[in-house]
């Protein structure tokens, strides 16, 4: 946004590929490995209008390690290769993701090896701690300014610098720059004026004020000036309140909130339903579509075998189902000490403070263990394993276990199948379950009628079922306590009611009642509130390069916002049909556009693979998948090394007489 050069033309010959601090996923092995066994893509990060060259935390292929019941070289396969068959009794050295290890052999074949070394938390230290293939991975801490807090990031072994707001000179502008606490304090205006309300006045010595100012001792001061105190989030500038974040501009991979610059990611705004906040990047649960036996735990989209039933002997701890040596299985350590290696040491974490969304472990800011992992029935993931709280919980009679705690026996809090919902405490049949209501409507009780999703009312209105009425309370904000009737703001006599799961409380008489929106089917992008579906994005407000999906902000991409006509939405990014830009070997954009390539050609590949899902390439025989909202849906069908372009005009006429004449002319002189 600066004129570098000094040639008064801003950002010249510049061509950005990416907004700063915008991050995708990637992917840098085979093509056939991504996604399978242990594998999984890492991050690219965008710096200085361009993708980096690194893609950090990805899991790569690697040789296959027998009976850990692990895919280390993603082929599909589980220990493929590995020849079970042995002597009882025998034993032999064995490798690990941590190193050399032993196995034993029993019934006739090799159980479990079991390391040397055992793995330990991850450190920013260049090296692969927990033995999980990855180095330094979804490593993070905060750090603080005086402006206000920041992360720092693990890279190679190092953290990186805090991006935390740095103090500014203080200027004139409504806000506290400096971070000292005031706002604008000993700043200097021109011809010496004051600064008032966020603005240096204009000197007058009479009416030169516009009709909104005074003159007052030599400058002009406005005539409106600001209540006693503007709303929360707001400041007073120029005689108006005026939202904080209109005068803030923070660093990269910030935004504004409420004044105050946080980190811009799904750890601060969350993630849409089907997928995953992993590294900051909200990712595809990959468990989402994965069915897995009774009995089984889904991890990152594999299934295994369940801890919850295992017990293991002293000494040792369930793993993926497995009992394997533990040094601290059996240690139980003091108030702030943690074990490491069979020891207690001091646990650095209580003085650790993590950004919103991570987890200290071992001194370090981590994703929770339990993320990407889905347990069965009524089991809970604890630190990463799946266990079942309610194995030796009992309940009064009338009361059931539920994760670890004793309800009521009803639907409400046990739930009901597919195709019922819970009323009244019982499960009945679902009349919405197969029922497809046209675009805009709602389904209830079976039958499609108008939702108040897009519908936008005028003032002193309110939407019920599609259509807008007079609404004495539309508008009207009541203190907490406090309920709307007929205009005015009444006591709440729900305030002091607890309702069961699945009730609501009704304001007018204090009562609990089945909440209405348990019959209600809402279009995609809405939410049920008091039985009426509305859009869950018309009360979020997303910082700039973001956008609004199901009441969470996320990142703007071509994926979901769509491109203009003409243009095709490729791995993120809008292009031509017969753009080359696919191609590009810079910043990652490196899907293969030409014939598949061999094995040794993928092993080989150092560049970088996008992780958009469900898009092909244009130069290929697939259709291009895009959003609604803009944007071509699907390319002409073009023949192999052909080009042709839906931009070719009609000859003019005056070009088709011209062609005419030229063929006739022989004939003309011939005759002559």
């Amino acid at each position: 946004g600066k004129d570098n050069d000094c040639n008064g033309k801003i950002d010249d010959g510049i061509t950005c590929q990416c907004l700063p601090g915008q991050t995708r996923a990637c992917y840098t092995g085979p093509k056939d490995t991504r996604k399978k066994g242990l594998c999984r893509d890492g991050v690219q990060t965008c710096q200085a209008g361009a993708w980096s060259k690194t893609c950090q935390n990805q899991v790569l292929p690697k040789a296959e390690i027998c009976d850990n019941g692990k895919d280390e070289n993603c082929d599909g396969t589980i220990d493929d290769g590995c020849n079970k068959t042995c002597k009882e009794g025998e034993t032999q050295t064995c490798a690990t993701a941590c190193g050399r290890g032993k196995q034993s052999c029993k019934n006739d074949s090799w159980q479990p090896c079991i390391p040397d070394v055992l793995p330990t938390p991850e450190v920013c230290d260049g090296k692969d701690n927990d033995c999980d293939g990855q180095i330094d991975e979804q490593l993070v801490r905060t750090c603080k300014s005086k402006c206000g807090e920041g992360v720092e990031r693990c890279q190679q072994g190092t953290w990186s610098t805090c991006n935390a707001q740095k103090p500014e000179q203080e200027v004139c502008d409504g806000i506290d720059n400096d971070c000292d606490g005031n706002i604008d304090t000993n700043v200097t205006c021109p011809d010496n004026a004051p600064c008032v309300e966020g603005s240096c006045l204009s000197p007058c010595t009479s009416g030169e004020c516009t009709v909104d100012a005074l003159c007052k001792n030599g400058f002009c001061h406005p005539k409106d000036t600001c209540p006693a105190a503007c709303p929360t989030g707001q400041t007073c500038v120029g005689g108006q309140c005026v939202d904080l974040c209109s005068l803030k501009v923070c660093p990269d991979g910030q935004s504004c909130t409420a004044g105050k610059c946080i980190q811009a990611d799904c750890y601060a705004f969350g993630c849409p339903s089907g997928t995953l906040c992993v590294q900051g990047v909200c990712i595809a649960d990959p468990c989402a579509s994965q069915t897995c036996a009774q009995g089984e735990v889904c991890r990152e989209g594999r299934c295994e075998a369940s801890c919850a039933t295992v017990t293991c002997p002293a000494g040792q701890s369930c793993t993926a189902g497995q009992c394997i040596k533990d040094p601290c299985a059996n240690v139980s350590c003091n108030a702030g000490k943690i074990c490491l290696q069979g020891s207690c040491q001091d646990d650095p974490c209580p003085s650790l403070s993590c950004p919103k969304g991570r987890t200290c472990v071992a001194g370090e800011c981590v994703d929770p263990p339990c993320t990407g992992v889905h347990c069965p029935g009524n089991e809970v993931c604890q630190s990463g394993t799946c266990t079942d709280p309610c194995k030796t919980k009992k309940c009064t009679a009338g009361q059931v276990c539920l994760k670890g705690t004793c309800v009521e026996d009803n639907c409400y809090n046990t739930g009901c199948s597919d195709g019922m919902y819970c009323k009244s405490g019982k499960c009945v049949a679902d009349a919405c379950a197969n029922k497809q209501c046209a675009t805009g409507q709602q389904c209830e009780d079976g039958t499609c009628v108008d939702s108040c999703f897009a519908v936008q009312c005028p003032q002193g209105q309110s939407c019920t079922k599609g259509k807008c009425a007079a609404d004495a309370c539309a508008g009207v904000q009541c203190k907490t306590g406090q309920y709307c009737d007929a205009g005015t703001c009444m006591d709440d006599p729900c305030k002091t009611v607890t309702c069961d799961k699945g009730k609501l409380c009704l304001p007018k008489n204090g009562t609990c009642e089945d909440d209405p929106c348990l019959r209600v089917h809402c279009p995609q992008g809405a939410t049920c509130k008091a039985g009426q579906c509305i859009d869950a994005c018309a009360s979020v407000s997303c910082p700039p390069q973001w956008g609004c999906q199901e009441g969470i902000c996320v990142q703007k991409t071509c994926e979901t916002e769509g491109c203009p006509d003409g243009l095709f939405c490729q791995q993120g990014r809008c292009i031509k049909l017969n753009s080359t830009e696919p191609n590009d070997t810079e910043g990652g954009d490196t899907e293969s556009t030409s014939s598949e390539p061999t094995n040794s050609e993928q092993v080989n590949n150092s560049e970088l693979t996008n992780g958009t899902e469900n898009t092909t390439n244009p130069n290929g025989q697939e259709n291009i998948t895009t959003q609604d909202g803009g944007g071509t849906s699907n390319p002409p069908k073009r023949s192999p090394g052909c080009t042709c372009s839906s931009d070719t005009q009609p000859l003019p006429a005056s070009m088709l007489f011209l062609l005419l004449w030229l063929c006739l002319l022989p004939v003309t002189l011939k005759r002559k």
